[in-house]
């Protein structure tokens, strides 16, 4: 998890426009390009998107394809609020929470992911 922090600031720092990530539209981008960058890299997990779980709809889904994996993923994308990213952080934790998002994902080891960013400067934070 570590690395995977460490190379995707690089990524954005390197490759995004201050445009691309801008607070409005900023979610659907990142989204987007981890769905991909996940997707192309992953022939072990299923990767959704946008579903119904729970009492919410989550934003990315990583599930083990085969039964000898046990672990399972859910990515939370968050523009910042209030110019504060731990608190915007707690905000998408307790979204996750809340909103049961691990419903159908009992039998696995979760690990929730919440990614925050201003424009290019980005927060990653991880709950087993």
């Amino acid at each position: 998890m570590d690395e995977f922090k460490n190379v995707f600031t690089k990524i954005v720092e390197e490759s995004f426009s201050y445009y691309d990530v801008d607070i409005n539209n900023g979610e659907n981008f990142y989204h987007a390009f981890v769905m991909g960058l996940l997707y192309s890299g992953s022939n072990n997990f299923k990767i959704t998107s946008n579903r119904e779980a729970g009492f919410g709809r989550y934003d990315l889904l990583m599930k083990p394809r085969n039964k000898t994996c046990n672990n399972a993923y859910i990515i939370e994308f968050k523009a910042i609020e209030e110019n504060d990213f731990d608190k915007t952080i707690e905000k998408a934790f307790k979204q996750v929470e809340d909103k049961k998002y691990e419903a159908e994902l009992q039998e696995y080891h979760i690990t929730k992911i919440v990614i925050v960013f201003k424009y290019k400067e980005v927060k990653i934070e991880i709950k087993e």
